[in-house]
């Protein structure tokens, strides 16, 4: 969402968090793009009308690779790594013991 936000703004010069509908717009589309990069390499994130200017529609059009989604989740990513150490290492399990990791929340 912030990477999003933050593009629009960069692009239009107008912040969108502070913009309720817009915002939940972009949550819809932000994670729906998350689900796709589980299977694809590359996502469009199109939304039509997310506002206006002096009457003039606005819309974000923007492509999402699995890098960069990797880039910028990189310190969530590295933050669940220490608790996932510590579960193995109270089961007493190596990584080449577990052969599916199913992330909930």
């Amino acid at each position: 969402m912030d990477w999003l936000i933050a593009g629009f703004q960069a692009k239009n010069g107008v912040d969108l968090s502070k913009n309720p509908m817009a915002l939940q717009r972009i949550k819809d589309e932000a994670e729906n793009a998350k689900k796709q990069l589980s299977q694809v390499d590359a996502v469009d994130i199109n939304i039509p009308f997310i506002t206006t200017i002096e009457g003039n529609p606005l819309h974000i059009q923007e492509t999402l690779t699995r890098a960069q989604f990797e880039k910028i989740c990189a310190d969530l990513f590295d933050r669940c790594k220490k608790p996932v150490q510590a579960a193995l290492a109270d089961s007493k399990l190596s990584t080449s013991d577990i052969r599916e990791v199913i992330l909930v929340g």
